[in-house]
């Protein structure tokens, strides 16, 4: 039968459940702006002895978490690391190709290179014209050089990017891995309500980090230890873990890969590297890093180098049809095919063409000899072949000796000179386009030491940057092979390519476009745009749903400080009381003790 020791132990057991309920609602106070933080909340049960009620016991303090609401937005994070590491670094790209329309665009640029190709053809004479079209042509080219060179930065920063990322993930990888066995032990051994509420908080914050950056599955085995896997099922952590590092570059790869290593017992690390397919991995902030950095750069780089291939070999085949006032002692052809191969089909000669060469008085443009070449009817049509046509030509014309046609047999160039320097040479006259298919007179350089024309090393060609002169404005009179000295009607020609629709390849995604220079860009531009604006959206949804999710776990797991002050009054209430009880059982205790005395 219980007595007056009974009931002092059973007040007892309520005082110190009470205490350990103040002291936990305390810790919620203290922590009510701590990010990461879980409510705790203290659970008891009633305790018995022998059939009879022997107070209060203390079963555990729990850590409020919704465990599914608490995956959902883990699984979340990855969307929204994907969805924001894309948006930022579309924004630092739009930022390079600029707002369509805008004054500091690329199409602005061409239209005003075009403008002073106009100019010259109004102003043929005016030598001020033509140095103010070279340098706005200069400064076309230069643009798409700065262009190539910042998607180029781009992708190294976001490279760089991705070495400072993979070491923070390292970083929390470890930290998971020491809670995993800090918690394992404490909630193994757990007396008295010792718990590692704390610990899981610190670690969930860890977890969420690796899941915006992976898309990740998490698993929690019977001792309390996270278990993580990528969705491509490398492991991240289970009763050890891994680190990350970069790995060589595969062959065809611009960057170094990513790879995983083992911590083994003795915290090296294994001589096993396993690779991180990332083409394998659907979201995360470093799938949205590497889609940027290899896909979306490299699209535009594609497009860029296309639209200033096709700007290279469009003015260069409008300019050869024309020759610069006064015109110069020689005239030097874009790189041709490789010697010995068919002109016919390489570059798309007419069999049974004809062009005519012109030796002319420099400051009259009169004729002094004029010489049509025609090309043979069938080939194969070589270089070599070419070279002899020309050079019999001229000799049964009767032209001076100087007067030369030849390969330099390195660079596989045509040139027709005259080495006094006496005569101006002028060519025409090619109803086939002889001249343009040849680019015998080119504005821009047609190749960089042997390499195709793109944006990163498109430039014009360096006789004309030194003497704007050759810029060519005139063609041939086709009635006696003269040149008129105010002629403009290669300038008129020049500036009408603004207004000419090409048909542009397929090239970084864009399918195959009928455009003018200045539209192919606006296409190129306005597609960046559009995706800028899907990214955004794609962004703001994830964020919006991830927020959304955050809500519903701190309604559920956040410290809600009226409610933690009501808690606090009822156990300091409860307190009171035992320690009432406890009061009066010692005044009861203090009476028998008397009586028995």
């Amino acid at each position: 039968m219980a007595g007056l020791t009974t009931t002092l132990n059973i007040a007892n057991t309520a005082l110190s459940f009470s205490q350990v309920s103040m002291n936990t609602i305390s810790h919620n106070i203290a922590n009510v702006n701590t990010d990461g933080y879980s409510r705790q909340e203290v659970l008891g049960g009633a305790y018995f002895v022998g059939g009879y009620g022997n107070g209060v016991k203390l079963d555990v303090i729990d850590r409020r978490v919704d465990v599914l609401l608490q995956q959902r937005l883990t699984q979340q994070q990855s969307s929204t690391g994907y969805a924001a590491a894309k948006s930022q670094y579309m924004k630092n790209l739009e930022v390079i190709f600029g707002t369509p329309g805008a004054d500091s665009s690329l199409e602005k640029v061409i239209g005003a290179m075009f403008e002073e190709i106009n100019n010259v053809a109004n102003y043929p004479d005016a030598t001020s014209q033509r140095l103010n079209f070279v340098k706005r042509t200069e400064f076309v080219a230069d643009t798409l050089n700065t262009m190539d060179q910042q998607l180029t930065d781009t992708a190294r920063q976001i490279d760089n990017e991705l070495d400072s990322t993979l070491t923070q993930v390292n970083s929390a990888l470890q930290r998971i891995h020491q809670f995993n066995e800090q918690i394992a032990q404490i909630e193994n051994t757990s007396i008295n309500g010792q718990n590692a509420n704390d610990l899981r908080d610190q670690r969930q914050k860890d977890i969420d980090y690796v899941a915006s950056v992976f898309k990740v599955t998490v698993t929690e085995d019977q001792f309390g230890r996270t278990r993580m896997l990528t969705e491509s099922g490398n492991r991240l952590v289970d009763t050890s873990y891994v680190q990350f590092e970069r790995t060589p570059a595969l062959p065809g790869q611009n960057f170094k890969g990513i790879g995983t290593r083992a911590v083994q017992v003795d915290g090296s690390l294994s001589n096993t590297v396993f690779q991180l397919d990332t083409n394998r991995l659907t979201s995360g902030k470093v799938k949205g890093m590497v889609d940027v950095r290899d896909t979306e750069i490299e699209n535009l780089r594609d497009q860029l180098d296309n639209l200033a291939a096709g700007l290279a070999a469009e003015m260069n085949r409008v300019h050869s049809g024309g020759v610069g006032v006064p015109p110069p002692s020689s005239l030097t052809s874009a790189e041709l095919a490789t010697p010995g191969v068919d002109l016919f089909t390489e570059i798309g000669l007419v069999p049974g063409s004809s062009f005519d060469v012109s030796i002319v008085d420099p400051l009259t443009g009169s004729p002094a000899n004029t010489v049509t070449v025609t090309l043979p009817a069938v080939g194969p049509y070589s270089t070599a072949n070419l070279t002899a046509d020309i050079n019999a030509a001229l000799t049964g014309a009767g032209f001076p000796a100087t007067v030369t046609a030849s390969f330099s047999g390195v660079t596989n160039k045509l040139t027709i000179a005259d080495a006094t320097n006496t005569f101006g040479i002028v060519m025409g006259n090619d109803a086939d386009d002889f001249l343009g298919k040849i680019q015998m007179n080119p504005l821009f350089e047609s190749s960089v030491n042997g390499d195709p024309i793109d944006a990163g090393n498109i430039r014009v060609l360096t006789a004309i940057s030194a003497d704007p002169q050759l810029v060519a404005a005139a063609r041939m009179r086709s009635a006696d092979g003269g040149l008129s000295l105010h002629d403009n009607q290669n300038a008129l020609a020049l500036a009408a390519v603004a207004d000419t629709n090409f048909v542009f390849n397929p090239a970084g995604g864009l399918s195959t476009q009928n455009d003018t220079l200045a539209g192919y860009y606006i296409t190129i531009s306005s597609n960046l745009a559009v995706q800028l604006q899907d990214n955004t959206n794609r962004q703001d949804f994830a964020d919006t749903l991830q927020h959304d999710l955050e809500e519903r776990k701190q309604s559920f797991a956040g410290v809600n400080m009226d409610e933690e002050l009501a808690n606090l009054i009822v156990f300091q209430n409860a307190f009171q009381a035992s320690a009432r009880v406890i009061t009066v059982v010692d005044e009861l205790m203090d009476t028998l003790i008397n009586i028995i005395r």
